[in-house]
């Protein structure tokens, strides 16, 4: 099974704050508007081994694109490390979506590749999606631990 799950928009970026303790880490809040896309071209084949039934062979294309909100947030703990939490909303019954959330909580690691800004990434995402277009009918939560690298151009 091989899914497209792409979420994108844009923001505007307030911040940082910070205050006048040296314990404090600064914040930054970014809102954003944006959508969901999901694509999955599915296949179902049954081969069952008795002759009474020939089998079942399937196929067909889910698709949608709905709109989102949301709200990240970065602290920098330190010049090299951060977390990030974010968290987006949507669906509104656009394009047979009924609902989408989308929760990311991460902490990260800037260092240089060479002159290229780069970090790295362990954090844990939960995804919730509700989607219904009669016969079809998709409720589908995505959860569980990441890891990955990021470069920033």
């Amino acid at each position: 099974e091989e899914v497209w799950a792409i979420k994108y928009g844009a923001g505007y970026k307030f911040g940082p704050w910070d205050s006048d303790t040296s314990a404090s880490m600064d914040l930054t809040l970014i809102p954003w508007v944006g959508g969901f896309y999901f694509h999955d071209d599915w296949k179902v084949k049954v081969s069952p081994a008795k002759p009474l039934f020939d089998g079942l062979d399937k196929d067909g294309t889910l698709e949608f694109n709905a709109p989102m909100v949301g709200l990240a947030s970065r602290w920098n703990l330190t010049e090299r490390w951060y977390l990030n939490i974010s968290f987006g909303y949507g669906g509104w019954d656009v394009d047979n979506v009924d609902e989408i959330y989308d929760f990311v909580g991460n902490a990260a690691y800037r260092f240089k590749m060479g002159s290229v800004p780069s970090k790295f990434l362990v954090g844990y995402r939960y995804l919730h999606i509700d989607y219904e277009d009669d016969p079809v009918k998709l409720e589908v939560d995505v959860k569980g631990p990441f890891l990955g690298i990021g470069w920033e151009f």
